[in-house]
Formats: C-alpha cells, structure tokens, sequence
C-alpha cells in the first residue's frame, strides 16, 4: 500500500517537473523569439550585445551562430578583433579589423565585412563592441525561434503540456479513489 502511494507521488512530482520545466523553456523561447523579431540584431542582454549571423561571415564564423560582444574602449581594439558595427543602411553587422585609425574621436576603422575581402570604412561612433566569444548552439536556438516553424513550436508545444497533463489528472485522481 505504502508502495503504490509512494510511486503515485513519485509520477505525480515527475509529472509537475516535466510541466514546469517545459512552461520555463518556453518562456525562454518566447523571450530570444520577441528579441530577435522586427530585424533587431544586436540585443544588449546582461551587458553584452548578442548578434545573430544570418550569413557566413568570411570564413571565421559560419550561419547560424551568436555572437557574444562587449563594449570596449577605442584603445583596446587592435587588428584581428571581430566587431559587431552599424552599417550605413542602420543594421547591425559583423567585421574584422585590419586596419585602425588614429586614436581620435572621429577615429575611423577599415573592416572586412565579406567573403570577398572587400574593405569597409566604419566610425569609431558605429563600433558597437568587440565580439568575445561565438556560440553555434546558441545561434541554432535564435534561428529557429524566429523562424514560422519555431514560433508554431513555441505555441503549440505548451497547448500539448497542458492537454497531457490535464488528461492524466482524471487517471490520477481515479487511480487515488480507487486505494482509499
């Protein structure tokens, strides 16, 4: 008797933890989906920018990935650094130094910005921040919550939670009446 009460509890508790585990993953997902939306691309989260590569950036970081940034001072970058930068159309992109300006404010950098190797001009003013780190799983993650098919995920997947757990509770519930 003991037993069977123990293992009810034991389901029942699983059971919960699956629920609320799956109602914070979709929080989770709901909050990267809304961040990305509406061609925002270099959230500021926790204090650093997060950037999603939609396309292979040379050959160094490869789509989908995140790229982690931080703010940085002009002093501290050097050619080689990964930037995350305003273009001249206002979207966010991604480049690689090669060449600094003077340390002045109206400082300029030469990025790479393409496969192709082209140089770009950037003011220092559109330097968002250094990229420290790429995340693949991450940017995967980004990718397909902001798709259609991520977004139906994300709203189909709690429904589904809710009407399992809803349907066991009748079993639960008579499987309880039927021990006392």
């Amino acid at each position: 008797m003991i037993k069977i009460i123990v293992q009810k509890k034991t389901s029942q508790i699983i059971l919960i933890a699956v629920c609320a585990f799956m109602f914070l993953l979709t929080i989770f997902l709901i909050t990267l989906s809304f961040m990305f939306s509406g061609g925002k691309n270099a959230n500021d989260v926790f204090g650093k920018n997060l950037y999603l590569v939609k396309t292979d950036a040379f050959e160094l970081i490869t789509a989908p990935s995140a790229v982690i940034g931080e703010k940085v001072v002009f002093a501290t970058l050097a050619a080689g650094d990964i930037v995350i930068f305003k273009s001249e159309t206002g979207n966010m992109s991604i480049g690689e130094i090669v060449e600094k300006g003077s340390a002045e404010a109206d400082a300029v950098y030469f990025l790479i910005t393409d496969e192709a190797g082209n140089k770009n001009t950037v003011a220092q003013a559109d330097i968002i921040s250094k990229a420290v780190q790429t995340s693949r799983v991450l940017g995967v993650i980004i990718a397909f919550v902001t798709s259609p098919s991520g977004v139906l995920v994300i709203a189909v997947v709690p429904c589904i939670a809710l009407v399992l757990f809803e349907g066991e509770r009748p079993a639960l519930r008579k499987k309880h009446d039927e021990q006392r």
